[in-house]
């Protein structure tokens, strides 16, 4: 847009004199846009010798307006407060689980709950990290996107084994609940997928 970078003062002050404080300015775009406002201190404005303008100069400006997050990280960031949300949800229900549930249980289903319990508290953990890594600690510097924190590969191993534990127990439950003749017909290529799922999994955590 013509003029974006040319602030004029909304006052008749001379342009010898500016004031410790700062002044308001206002922001004149095109024909049919609002009027912006700002208040911008005087060690940023610098007076133009060939008009009666003002032209911000600073290097301040230029670092504000270069400063971003890639769009990439909106996704990450509604997955991992979803993932915090399911994640309230698992400790209730691991929580009504032993209170009241798990007495009939084999130890070996006790076991996987606490695992799978633990499991999401670490990918919830290092979700947490990450975010606060790239959106926090690292906001506004672009050479942080070239390394992958180690909290990236972690997060994502962990919720792989949670997905293989908890498919691998529900391939033994229609496993139990088939009829015999059924049984392996059925659950061989859910254990083939989990598998499957599995290796491409650990190539993908490998190669972050």
């Amino acid at each position: 847009m013509a003029g974006v970078d040319q602030f004029v003062p909304d006052y008749d002050r001379p342009v010898d004199h500016l004031p410790s404080r700062g002044f308001d300015v206002s922001l004149y775009p095109q024909e049919g846009c609002s009027t912006t406002r700002f208040i911008l201190p005087p060690s940023i404005v610098s007076p133009s010798t060939t008009c009666n303008k003002f032209i911000a100069s600073s290097p301040y400006t230029n670092h504000l307006h270069g400063m971003g997050v890639p769009d990439g990280f909106g996704c990450i960031l509604i997955a991992g407060l979803i993932s915090a949300m399911l994640y309230g949800i698992t400790i209730l229900q691991t929580y009504i689980y032993y209170m009241t549930h798990c007495s009939g249980d084999a130890s070996i289903v006790k076991f996987l709950v606490a695992a799978t319990c633990i499991l999401d508290t670490l990918h919830v953990s290092f979700t947490c990290h990450l975010l606060y890594y790239y959106l926090i600690t690292n906001y506004g510097v672009p050479t942080s996107l070239e390394y992958i924190v180690w909290s990236f590969p972690a997060s994502a191993l962990v919720n792989l084994l949670v997905i293989v534990v908890v498919q691998f127990f529900f391939a033994h439950k229609i496993y139990r609940l088939c009829c015999r003749e059924m049984r392996w017909l059925v659950t061989v290529p859910i254990i083939l997928l989990v598998l499957a799922q599995y290796g491409f999994g650990m190539v993908v955590v490998v190669l972050m």
